[in-house]
């Protein structure tokens, strides 16, 4: 059921993107890199500073084979103090890089770390620096070498560093680590309160299906459609969510967010979510589906007509019983608990009566003592949405715990029924 076909090729394409994004960070940092560092204050020897003085001008001048002359004759000078070295290896890896010549640029930043010159932070940014220039020179057991100094270097561990540890480590095949270190990259951020960068996602999602790792590849899919909703994340997720032995809850309900965004492909979908709907005792909402499908011509063949006439027909027939027994929970005089009402409230959801279900549902919420608190918020949410209702939705899928048996697919819904809709391709 679904295109697994098509998730597979974005799965294979993503070292592409990785590999297209580096040259993007080095011309940044070539950029943003100083021409000299927030050391320590030393006295150059004069020689050597009347050279880096010239350099200097020249780099303002923004005349870099002029400065990479003036840095020639410093390096040329005898009797050069280390501070002397280490600045003339500051301002000739800045050089180099303007001059897009990497591996001299990389050769003179590593020379200028080995100094130990550097403030703490500065030296984590050089370190940082050259694993960003073994990456786009594909020396991939450098980038892994100089990324794993910058996280040893870095107490609490930015998130980028392991970006970029788990970058190369992907990028030389080496599919489990990279798992494991872009999820650590993706939980660093969380913890920072640092946005997420979709790349470490994408990695993540391929490493596992390198490995084979079903589990992985569900859980990647999961965090990508939150964290960055799009059309093909979602239709990939809802692919991989039907193989998935599980809670017939979270099928429904991610059922029903593909219905409300439209987003159902073929006969088979439609059948299976009529299906669902059957079984969880939803009747009058696996009608509305099939006759969406019908509308929609998704039932082309005998085949897929026949089984939708037939689950049509049972699902009538089921409505006939299901509407006697709503209409005396309706009717019923005794006082309601909390279940009660929430039962009552998908029901009435389940054949249109949002106002109705909502009000229901509130009043279960508001007694307590609900089996399935997490299902009755996530009901609530849908109920509200469907009246024009947003914010309370959005706040009513918010209520669902992450931990809760339904805490991921009520991420999904709020994250694609955001106003205004955030939803790409």
């Amino acid at each position: 059921m679904g295109d697994s076909g098509a998730m597979t090729k974005r799965i294979a394409t993503i070292g592409l993107l990785t590999t297209f994004l580096l040259g993007a960070a080095v011309a940044e940092a070539a950029r943003k890199q100083p021409a000299q560092s927030p050391v320590a204050q030393q006295a150059l020897s004069p020689k050597v500073g009347l050279s880096l003085r010239a350099a200097q001008e020249m780099m303002q001048k923004q005349d870099w084979d002029g400065a990479y002359a003036k840095l020639e004759e410093a390096q040329a000078i005898t009797d050069k103090t280390p501070f002397d070295n280490f600045q003339i290896a500051e301002m000739l890896g800045y050089v180099e890089l303007k001059r897009q010549k990497y591996p001299e640029a990389s050769a003179a930043f590593e020379r200028s770390i080995a100094f130990g010159l550097l403030p703490p932070a500065e030296a984590t940014n050089r370190l940082k620096l050259v694993t960003q220039l073994a990456l786009q020179l594909q020396d991939y057991s450098k980038a892994i070498l100089f990324a794993s100094r910058a996280i040893a270097a870095t107490p609490d561990g930015e998130p980028e560093l392991y970006g970029l540890l788990g970058q190369a480590q992907y990028l030389s095949r080496d599919y489990k680590a990279a798992a494991v270190t872009t999820g650590q990259a993706v939980a660093k951020a969380r913890q920072a309160g640092k946005p997420l960068v979709e790349s470490w996602l994408q990695m993540q999602l391929s490493s596992y299906g390198q490995l084979k790792d079903e589990a992985g590849v569900f859980d990647s899919l999961k965090q990508l459609a939150v964290a960055f909703p799009k059309k093909a994340y979602l239709q990939d997720l809802f692919n991989q969510w039907q193989l998935i032995k599980g809670d017939d809850r979270n099928l429904l309900n991610l059922c029903r967010l593909m219905f409300e965004l439209n987003l159902l492909q073929n006969a088979d979908d439609y059948l299976k979510f009529a299906q669902v709907a059957v079984d969880m005792g939803l009747p009058g909402e696996a009608i509305k589906v099939l006759e969406r499908g019908t509308a929609d011509k998704k039932f082309t063949d005998e085949v897929e007509q026949e089984r939708a006439r037939r689950q049509m027909a049972a699902a009538k027939l089921a409505v006939v019983t299901d509407r006697n027994t709503l209409a005396a929970m309706e009717q019923s005089t005794a006082a309601k608990t909390g279940e009660d009402e929430a039962q009552l409230g998908i029901a009435l959801a389940s054949y249109g009566q949002y106002q109705k279900a909502a009000e229901a549902l509130q009043r279960g919420i508001a007694a307590g003592g609900i089996k399935r608190p997490d299902q009755a918020q996530l009901l609530l949410g849908q109920a509200l949405l469907k009246l024009g209702r947003p914010a309370e939705a959005q706040a009513a899928f918010a209520a669902v715990p992450e931990s809760a048996p339904l805490g991921a697919v009520a991420q999904l819904w709020r994250a694609y029924t955001a106003q205004p809709s955030p939803l790409g391709t």
